[in-house]
């Protein structure tokens, strides 16, 4: 009889432990992974773009030569609006991506004369890249887009300047002899609204090409010679019929070569004797 006394003695104090035993693993349990979910989260950085077309919360990933290092987690407009903030986390791998120097671009797909870039993200929409820098630890960056990527980074920059940029556009093609040498950045209206203002970038191993003396006029798709005894029509490339873009030239007697950022006008007419032009450049 006594032991079985003890014996309901001891299951009552079993349940009355286990209504406590489960909560505090639980608790137990939750503390865990709170702290490994916390131990495996890398730093916030915060990126201002002018445009962030496509980029979504929890959509767009960061990446690092081909890997997803983080997620963007909120995208927002500044007080003025004039850029769009996007604050994202980098994995705890990652952490040392987050640093003075480092530059993040949005890769959308793009596609042109030169070929399909960004392909991938046809499928899985843009994502945003990250080329580290080798600073100290920082959490505020300014990014770019592809476009504004290529503008600040490839080719020397020339203004060309016109009274009318009849059918020349942003990423139309600048040529010497038929050979692609650069192509148009930008096309706007001057400060003084009287002219227009042709932004180009000429390739950096084409830079020689340009001198202070450097004819520059619209390429003409179709070339057309009549006379008494007949005609020739000369068609050039198919980029050229859908993208007219801007032809140089340098006569004999060349100048120097010119600075960056240097302005020239462009011609309304083709020179005539500009296949005979042949210095030594």
């Amino acid at each position: 009889m006594l032991r079985k006394i003890r014996r309901q003695s001891l299951i009552v104090i079993l349940l009355r432990w286990s209504v406590w035993i489960f909560p505090v693993f639980a608790l137990i349990l939750a503390g865990y992974l709170f702290y490994d979910f916390y131990n495996h989260q890398g730093p916030l950085v915060t990126v201002s773009f002018t445009d962030a077309a496509g980029v979504e919360v929890g959509k767009t990933p960061l990446r690092y030569r081909g890997i997803n290092v983080g997620d963007v987690e909120e995208i927002h407009l500044t007080d003025d609006s004039k850029a769009v903030i996007v604050k994202a986390r980098l994995d705890r791998e990652a952490e040392d991506l987050a640093v003075d120097g480092s530059k993040f671009t949005i890769v959308q797909p793009q596609v042109d004369f030169g070929g399909v870039r960004g392909l991938e993200t046809l499928f899985k929409g843009p994502y945003i890249r990250i080329d580290p820098g080798h600073g100290g630890r920082q959490s505020h960056f300014k990014g770019a887009t592809g476009d504004e990527m290529n503008e600040s980074q490839s080719g020397v920059p020339f203004t060309l300047t016109t009274n009318l940029a009849d059918s020349i556009d942003k990423g139309d093609p600048i040529t010497y002899r038929g050979l692609k040498v650069g192509q148009v950045s930008n096309v706007k209206i001057s400060d003084s609204a009287q002219t227009i203002e042709i932004h180009i970038r000429i390739e950096k191993k084409y830079h020689k090409l340009v001198r202070s003396n450097t004819v520059f006029w619209q390429a003409v798709a179709i070339q057309a010679k009549m006379g008494i005894f007949g005609g020739e029509v000369k068609v050039n490339s198919l980029e050229s019929l859908l993208k007219s873009g801007v032809s140089l030239a340098t006569p004999n007697g060349p100048g120097e070569i010119a600075k960056a950022n240097t302005k020239f006008t462009i011609q309304k007419d083709t020179p005539k004797d500009w296949v005979s032009w042949s210095p030594v450049l």
